[in-house]
């Protein structure tokens, strides 16, 4: 994967200027649907040719969550260093002097229990501060008839309370991983902590990258994107509190941000883009555009939702 170097890295997790002015929009944005209310759920209907797993059936999502509802999440590790993740105690040194795992790992039934945990498939959840990562991860653990969500990340009012990347394991079949949050109120040793992580982590599979709707765009999420693309990582677009913004409009113009960086930078293949409501404001609202992210994330770690039928 190609190198960052730590200007780059500084530019998105340390204040600067840039990072409080908006990026340019196009102008020209449709106007909101008329009598509709603009809702997680009609946004990922409205913008579907841009998700790439959608749920297509009642059966799945009941198996979706099924899972999610009855699944054991624990915190596996919390660290500062990345040299503390396992498995990655060799990080910094030369390739030659680190050990091959290829020569303890060449069959998987002769691995530990501890290896096989150590290679489940990991998803990297990023975003500015307060971009409602937290009440998302929490959103998607709760069981969908639980009006309360769970605590299993600490919601804090206080940008920037994430201090280290976390790591969920969910039911030993893949892993969350949860990292602070970018912007002004970041460290520089939290971006060198996140970008080694993109940067040589072999078990990511996919990074998802939230945005706050009401807010938008911003320069510090299009830097990421940059890095994202230029290490070859595959990644989704998440857009956050969506309860929180009224006009079609607003949404527009965001998409059309969104579009224009990537055609000016030349990026062909666009990532995909989803819109959930983790916690409305109102009371009586269900979680919106959850259960097509839970989707998602077991679709992307290669999970069977069905057992495999019984030969007869």
């Amino acid at each position: 994967m190609l190198a960052f170097s730590r200007r780059t890295a500084s530019r998105c997790f340390t204040s600067c200027a840039a990072s409080a002015s908006p990026a340019p929009h196009t102008a020209h944005a449709k106007q909101h649907l008329p009598g509709l209310q603009l809702t997680a759920d009609l946004l990922n209907q409205q913008y579907k040719q841009q998700l790439q797993f959608l749920l297509d059936s009642k059966k799945s999502e009941s198996a979706t969550n099924v899972f999610f509802n009855k699944t054991k999440i624990t915190l596996e590790w919390s660290v500062v260093d990345y040299r503390k993740i396992p498995g990655e105690a060799h990080a910094d040194e030369p390739d030659g002097s680190r050990p091959d795992p290829g020569l303890e790992l060449q069959s998987t039934n002769s691995l530990s229990v501890k290896q096989r945990v150590n290679l489940l498939p990991e998803v990297l959840f990023m975003g500015k501060y307060n971009s409602g990562k937290s009440t998302l991860l929490n959103a998607l653990i709760t069981p969908s008839q639980n009006k309360k969500l769970d605590e299993i990340c600490y919601v804090s009012k206080t940008a920037g309370f994430t201090k280290t990347l976390r790591c969920f394991n969910l039911n030993k079949k893949f892993k969350i991983i949860d990292s602070p949050g970018y912007g002004t109120k970041a460290l520089p040793s939290q971006g060198q902590l996140i970008l080694k992580y993109i940067q040589n982590r072999s078990q990511l599979r996919k990074v998802l990258l939230l945005v706050s709707t009401p807010i938008g765009i911003k320069n510090d999420d299009l830097s990421i994107i940059d890095i994202l693309y230029e290490n070859n990582i595959y990644f989704d677009i998440i857009f956050t509190k969506i309860d929180k913004v009224s006009h079609m409009s607003q949404i527009q113009a965001t998409v059309d941000t969104l579009n224009s960086f990537l055609a000016d930078n030349e990026y062909h293949i666009k990532p995909h883009l989803y819109f959930c409501c983790a916690l409305s404001r109102k009371k009586d609202v269900p979680r919106q555009g959850i259960a097509d992210l839970r989707y998602n994330l077991l679709q992307s770690c290669e999970v069977p939702l069905f057992a495999p039928k019984k030969r007869s």
